[in-house]
């Protein structure tokens, strides 16, 4: 996703102010940590201009209350998305989820409502 620098002009503030990186404004992206760039790069992806959104696994950045801000504004922001959410988290998935794919090495194993999907990926994983 190309997004138009007047875009990130306009909202430059408020990213900043969400990624809580007030603090390092002056740092050159170089100098950020990567855990900084992390938070930063999932604050655009919130002011995003777009209807379809690629995630994997993005809830990992963070000390805890940055992960619940971002789950708490990634629901409320995104409930009108179309989100493809890429996760190991099955309690995540479960949470955020209406419809689940499992894949295994690239293969669809099942597709459907997120508790049956991790109920066979779970009992999959068991035997293995």
């Amino acid at each position: 996703l190309k997004i138009p620098r007047q875009h990130i002009e306009e909202k430059f503030e408020e990213i900043i102010r969400f990624a809580e990186l007030e603090n390092f404004i002056d740092q050159k992206l170089k100098n950020l940590s990567s855990g900084m760039k992390l938070r930063l790069a999932f604050a655009i992806a919130m002011h995003a201009p777009a209807d379809v959104f690629l995630i994997d696994e993005i809830f990992a950045v963070g000390d805890y209350a940055f992960q619940q801000k971002s789950l708490n504004s990634f629901k409320a922001k995104f409930k009108d998305k179309t989100i493809i959410f890429v996760s190991h988290d099955l309690i995540q998935l479960k949470q955020l989820c209406k419809k689940l794919m499992w894949l295994e090495q690239g293969r669809v194993q099942k597709i459907g409502d997120p508790r049956d999907v991790i109920g066979h990926y779970t009992e999959f994983m068991s035997g293995r």
